[in-house]
């Protein structure tokens, strides 16, 4: 029962937390994603002809 109780209390505190965290993670993850993909279209091409000569 003190375990539950414990527990509940570091859950709830855990989820604010994560509630502040994730909005900020989405917004930066947005920033980086067209970066990364963008970086990606341009990576594989070489890639795709170097498994080619291989």
């Amino acid at each position: 029962p003190r375990y539950d109780q414990g527990m509940a209390k570091v859950w709830t505190r855990y989820d604010q937390g994560m509630t502040k965290v994730w909005p900020r993670y989405d917004q930066g993850m947005t920033k980086v994603w067209p970066r990364y993909d963008q970086g990606m279209t341009k990576v594989w091409p070489r890639y795709d002809q170097g498994m080619a000569k291989v």
